[in-house]
């Protein structure tokens, strides 16, 4: 009896051998016989260009599946994507693009042993300065104090979310420290003062033209560059831009 079931357990080894000889073997077993012989480096390409002005975006970080590289100053990137050993071709992996000043893209693709391009165009977030100015003529309520002398400053700021979702402007001034003689920094607010249209408005206010500032001998007196500032600007969503003024 035992003999018996013996013979058959080796009659049925034997015609699945013979089976599995005349067909492909890998299918039966659902093995990926085509990835397994592709290398496991693949390309991804593409081009990143701004929704609004059709410029290339560069310096954009590109991830797919974790594995990033930046755009060149043309807007291209090539990543050379390492396909892990527990992957497969045919499958979507998440895509994740990034720019301090451009709203973030997430999406996916579907990677093939070749001919994988993902192009996108991203939208410009972050305000534009267009334009920045110092008055000459200096304001001094109390004469006898010279840390009240103010004089005006200006800028004009662009969004393309609409001037109503910028938040907040700034005059980051450079002092001349007559004890030292180096130059010192000092930001202060300006405020929003009406709209040029519906994507641009004017922020005005009052800098100090004098600051405190603490020299090589001891306290001293910072004078303001009139020509030589920054004009930082940020939404509401926390972009930023930073435009400097020379001359």
């Amino acid at each position: 009896m035992k003999k018996t079931n013996i013979l058959c357990a080796l009659t049925g080894i034997a015609m699945m051998l013979v089976l599995l000889n005349g067909c492909d073997a890998n299918k039966f077993f659902s093995y990926n016989y085509d990835a397994a012989e592709i290398s496991e480096v693949i390309d991804i390409r593409g081009q990143l260009i701004n929704v609004f002005t059709d410029m290339p975006v560069k310096d954009a970080t590109v991830s797919f599946g974790g594995q990033a590289t930046l755009s060149d100053s043309s807007g291209g990137y090539l990543l050379k994507y390492f396909l892990g050993l527990d992957e497969q071709y045919n499958q979507d992996i998440p895509v994740h693009i990034t720019h301090p000043k451009y709203e973030t893209l997430d999406t996916s693709m579907v990677i093939f042993p070749s001919g994988n391009v993902l192009n996108a165009r991203l939208v410009y977030a972050a305000p534009i300065i267009l334009a920045g100015h110092i008055e000459n003529d200096t304001i001094c309520p109390d004469p006898e104090n010279i840390f009240s002398c103010t004089v005006t400053a200006s800028a004009v700021v662009f969004d393309y979310q609409g001037e109503s979702d910028i938040d907040s402007v700034f005059i980051e001034g450079r002092y001349l420290d007559d004890g030292n003689h180096k130059v010192v920094t000092q930001s202060t607010q300006i405020y929003y003062t009406g709209a040029i249209d519906g994507q641009t408005a004017r922020f005005e206010g009052q800098i100090p033209f004098y600051i405190p500032t603490v020299g090589g001998s001891g306290e001293s007196i910072g004078v303001l560059i009139n020509n030589l500032f920054f004009v930082r600007a940020v939404d509401k969503s926390g972009f930023r831009e930073s435009f400097f003024v020379n001359g």
